[in-house]
C-alpha cells in the first residue's frame, strides 16, 4: 500500500506547484506580459461596420471570462483596447462607437482568463464604417402649374436614412429653406405659394440618423404665368342703359372666369364692375 507519508508529500508538491503557477501568472500580469499561448484565441463569428460604429460577434468559450476588443488605424500599427465585455452564453457582442464616417479600422479580439491573462488575439480584421447618404436620384419638378411646383424623387437605398432637406432659389440667388422631411419613405413634396411665371431652382439633400448630409441633387421648374389676354372683345352700343360685351374664350383649362372692368376713357383708370364665371 501507499504510506501516509508518501501521500502527504504528493499533496504538498501539488499545492506547491499550484502556488508557484499562481505567483508566476500574477507576476506576468504585474509586468504586462499577459499573453498566454496555451489559451485558445476567440472564435470570431462576424464583424461589420455601421453608422460610426464597428461590431464584432464572438462565440462564448468557458475558458474565457471576458473578451477584449483592440483597434488600430492600419494593420501593423499598435493596437489600443477599446472595449471589454464579460462572457455570456452563446454569442458575445463587442462594439466600438464614436468612429469617423466612411473610415477603415483594424481590430483584434483577445480572450481574458480569470487570472487576468489574455489569449493570443484573433485577427486582425478590417472594418469600414458607413459613409454619408448617397445622392437622391430622379429629382424632378413639374412646370406649368399655378403658383406651385410638385417635386418628386427616388430615395437612396440607405438603412440609416432619416429624411430630406429641400431648398429653393430664383435667379441664382441665395438658397432658402423650404421643408425638412423626417420620413425616409417620402418621395414627393409640393412647394406652394409661389409667384406666377417664375423659374425656380430646387435642391434636395438626404441626411442620416446622425445628421450627416449627402451630396445635393438639383432641378428647375417654372410656375404657370397669368392667363393669355382676351381677344376679340366687342361692345354693342345703342342698347337702353346697357352695353353688350362679347369676346373669344381663352382656351386654357385653368381659366375659371373673367373680370370685367370699365373706364370713362381708354386711358383709364379702369374699375372692376363684375365677373363672369366659366371659361366659355
Amino acid at each position: 500500500g501507499v504510506s501516509s507519508e508518501t501521500t502527504s508529500l504528493s499533496s504538498f508538491a501539488e499545492t506547491l506547484v499550484r502556488l508557484c503557477v499562481a505567483a508566476l501568472k500574477a507576476k506576468w500580469v504585474e509586468t504586462g506580459d499577459t499573453v498566454a499561448v496555451n489559451f485558445p484565441p476567440p472564435d470570431v463569428l462576424s464583424s461589420s461596420g455601421s453608422l460610426r460604429e464597428a461590431t464584432v460577434e464572438v462565440l462564448s468559450n468557458p475558458v474565457h471570462v471576458a473578451y477584449r476588443l483592440s483597434r488600430a488605424r492600419s494593420r501593423d500599427d499598435a493596437y489600443q483596447d477599446v472595449a471589454e465585455v464579460q462572457r455570456g452564453t452563446g454569442t458575445v457582442t463587442l462594439r466600438d462607437k464614436g468612429l469617423l464616417d466612411l473610415e477603415t479600422y483594424y481590430y483584434r479580439v483577445s480572450g481574458v482568463t480569470d487570472s487576468g491573462l489574455t489569449s493570443l488575439p484573433a485577427g486582425p480584421f478590417e472594418i469600414t464604417t458607413v459613409g454619408p447618404p448617397a445622392r437622391v436620384e430622379d429629382f424632378t419638378g413639374v412646370s406649368g402649374i399655378i403658383r406651385e411646383v410638385p417635386l418628386s424623387w427616388t430615395p437612396p437605398g440607405d438603412p440609416h436614412l432619416k429624411g430630406y432637406k429641400i431648398f429653393r432659389r430664383e435667379g441664382g440667388g441665395k438658397w432658402k429653406d423650404v421643408k425638412k422631411l423626417t420620413d425616409p419613405a417620402d418621395t414627393s413634396y409640393t412647394d406652394g405659394r409661389l409667384d406666377d411665371g417664375v423659374t425656380y431652382e430646387f435642391r434636395i439633400i438626404a441626411f442620416n440618423e446622425v445628421a450627416v448630409e449627402g451630396p445635393p441633387s438639383t432641378t428647375t421648374a417654372t410656375t404657370k404665368g397669368p392667363p393669355a389676354a382676351v381677344t376679340g372683345l366687342k361692345a354693342e352700343s345703342g342698347l337702353p342703359r346697357q352695353t353688350l360685351l362679347t369676346w373669344n374664350a381663352v382656351q386654357e383649362p385653368e381659366v375659371k372666369g373673367y373680370a370685367v372692368l370699365r373706364a370713362d376713357s381708354e386711358s383709364g383708370p379702369y374699375k372692376k364692375i363684375g365677373t363672369v364665371d366659366g371659361r366659355e
